[in-house]
Parts: structure tokens; sequence; C-alpha cells
């Protein structure tokens, strides 16, 4: 867009410049070049005319006032459950939305997104719970398939009844915004294709917003232009947004909370997070790096035991074993006594587990440096315990002796 604003002024300025020459010189003794800079300037305006961007207008044609706010409850869901067949999509879920909130439901293909969107619309019934929604709740729901569109209709006469005090030019600028353009808005609504159909919709919803809108998969059959109209036209929405999409982007400049739906082994889970979709994927990257560090861990404590137990006590086998260990460990673990390495062991522990806790802090997983650097110092501290443990294994077995 601004690339585009910047190619139209530059050339504006041109365009200007040019003028001015031809004005001063096309009677005078540079007449020829005047001339010649005319032809080459008609040339410009007939073929390259730079456009100039249209966001400012439909930023106001698209300003999603809503005449009448819902209450500040919105909606209760508890203990909401849906199958289909022998699957399990959710259940047990609850959810409680504020006024204003700005959720983005996300999960794998199968998970049950579009399924929770259509019950809380009341076009499909749980299996089990209730949903509630709250006082002077006006609800708007936007599908990908078999939206509420007149047939009979051109595209022109669904966007006026939308808004019918908008201008005629207001209406074509919206309609060309979602590609429609010329005689394209005198189409029947009945013979065009499903994506032209979702984009009328678009179109339709964002020229007559009511105080709850529900969306699925909002950007399917959008440009990157219109895309950027809507995310604008969401932007300026005071009012409460629930969506299904796959687009990270737009998920990222509209909402600010994601209910997450996992299918998994043990049964369908879900979980509420506070955040955009990529603090979300910066806080999964934190678990999966605990959850690695911890099986790591887990490994190097079981060959520990094992190698522990592989021998019977007391055997020269054990005996000779030892004291090459010892002579490998830092010299100032080796000058440790036993319960000073015991004390060791249990601070570095204490501490670990402080570093591994801190992977839970928001502003930790939201922050990627900062996950390395936490990851790298809790390897750090797992290596301590280990060469400590040693030490004291060895220091013990010396004692035995």
């Amino acid at each position: 867009m601004l690339a585009r604003q910047r190619q139209f002024d530059q050339q504006q300025t041109f365009i200007a410049k040019q003028e001015e020459y031809i004005r001063r010189f096309q009677a005078g003794q540079r007449a020829r070049q005047a001339r010649g800079r005319k032809t080459r300037l008609n040339r410009l305006k007939e073929t390259a005319m730079a456009v100039e961007p249209r966001g400012k207008k439909a930023d106001i044609i698209l300003n999603l006032a809503i005449s009448r706010h819902s209450g500040h409850e919105v909606l209760k869901v508890q203990d909401l459950a849906k199958s289909f067949g022998a699957k399990d999509l959710f259940r047990g879920l609850e959810l409680n939305v504020i006024r204003g909130s700005r959720i983005g439901i996300v999960g794998p293909n199968g998970s049950g997104k579009s399924t929770l969107l259509n019950i809380l619309a009341g076009k499909l019934q749980p299996d089990a719970g209730t949903v509630h929604w709250g006082h002077a709740v006006a609800l708007q729901f936007y599908q990908q398939e078999h939206q509420d569109l007149d047939l009979k209709k051109n595209i022109f006469q669904e966007l006026r009844a939308a808004r019918p005090t908008a201008s005629e030019q207001d209406l074509r600028d919206l309609a060309a915004l979602f590609q429609f353009r010329g005689d394209d808005i005198e189409k029947p609504v009945g013979v065009l294709s499903g994506g032209e159909k979702a984009r009328v919709a678009m179109a339709k919803l964002l020229l007559k917003p009511t105080n709850t809108i529900l969306m699925d998969e909002p950007t399917n059959h959008l440009d990157m232009d219109t895309c950027r109209v809507v995310e604008a036209a969401l932007d300026s929405y005071d009012g409460t947004l629930i969506l299904v999409s796959h687009d990270r982007y737009f998920l990222d400049s509209v909402c600010d909370q994601l209910l997450v739906l996992e299918p998994g082994d043990q049964g369908p889970t879900w979980r509420l997070f506070d955040g955009s979709y990529s603090e979300y994927l910066d806080f999964k990257h934190a678990e999966k790096a605990k959850a690695s560090a911890q099986e790591r861990q887990r490994r190097e404590n079981d060959n520990s035991a094992r190698q522990r137990g592989g021998s019977a006590p007391g055997s020269a086998k054990k005996n000779s074993a030892t004291k090459p260990t010892a002579r490998k460990l830092p010299l100032h673990l080796q000058k440790l006594t036993l319960d000073q390495l015991e004390k060791l062991v249990h601070d570095l522990e204490d501490e670990l587990k402080l570093r591994e806790e801190s992977f839970a802090d928001a502003a930790i997983a939201s922050d990627r440096k900062r996950v390395a650097e936490v990851t790298r110092q809790c390897d750090e501290l797992r290596k301590k315990i280990g060469e400590s443990m040693s030490a004291w294994e060895a220091k013990a077995a010396e004692s035995a002796k």
C-alpha cells in the first residue's frame, strides 16, 4: 500500500513538472522540446498511469459502528461436548465471553472448530452442555457456504439492502474492493460461484454489523488487498468477535485470545490462551523445549541408575571404575566433603526447578531469545548436577572402604 502511494505521489510530481515545462516553453525557443514532452506525457497518461490507492475511502465506508451494545456478559458455555460417531471432538468445554472479546478458534483439521461455531450459532445441537447468550446480544454468523443471500437480487441490491443510506458510489467502491467491478455489480446472486457469494456476504456483514459476530474462515476467497480491508474494518469494530481461521496473519491482526482445540490419544483437550497466535506459537515452542529437556534428563537419570546397578557393591570392577571417574571430575568438586556435595546437589536442583518453572512466564515464553537463554541455563545446571552427583558417589564409595 505504501509502495503504491509513493509511486502515485512520485508520478503526480513528475506530471506537474512536465506540465509546468510545457506551459513555459510551448511558444518559445524550446517549443520542440515542449511538444516532445507533451507527447510523452500524453502517452504516460494513456498507458502507464499509477492509480491512487482508495484505502481512505474504504475506511470511511467500513466504519463498523454498532447501534446497540450487548450486556457485559456476552456468552457462557458450560460443560460442552460433541462427538461424531466414535470420534470425540471436544468435551467439558467451558467458556465465558465478555463484551469486546476477540477470540480465534484454532486447531488441526477435524478438531471441531467449525462444528463448535455452528453450535454457538444454534445451527447444531451439542451432545451435552449448555450455550447461553447474554442480554441484548444481536448475533451475525458469517459462514463459508449457504450464506443468507437473496438469490433473485443482484449484487448492488443486496448491498443496498444492508445499508440503505449509503450512496451509490460508496456501494460501487465497496463492491470493487470485493472484486466486483463495472457491470459485475448487476449480476444476480443466483448465478455467482460459491466464492463470489462468500464475498458478497462479507461485504454485507461489513455494511451492517451487529454487536456480536461469528465468522468461519472469513479470508477464504479474498485476495490480499481485500483481506487488508476486512482487517482494517474489524480493527475498528468494538463489538464481540469469535472466529475460525487458518490465516496466521489475520489471527494476529484481529484476535487477542485463542481457544485451542487439540485432539489426543487420551481424548480431546482444549485451552484458552491469552495472547496472539504468534505468542501462542512461541509458548508452544517453549513447552516443547521444556518437555524435551525433561525427557533428556529422565534418560540421563535412567542411564546413571543402570550404571550404578550394573555391578555388585564392593566388587573389584566397581572399585576400579570409581577412581578414573573421580579423576575426571572438576578439581573443585573433588575437594568438597560429602555433606558439601549433598548440599550442592540440592541447591542446583532447586535452581533448575526455578528455571524450568520460568517457562510458564508469558513474558519469557513469548520471547524466543529468552527461551533459548533459559534452555541453555537449564542444560548447564543439569550438567553441573550430573557432575556433583558423580563426585558425591565417588566420595561415598571411598568413605565406605
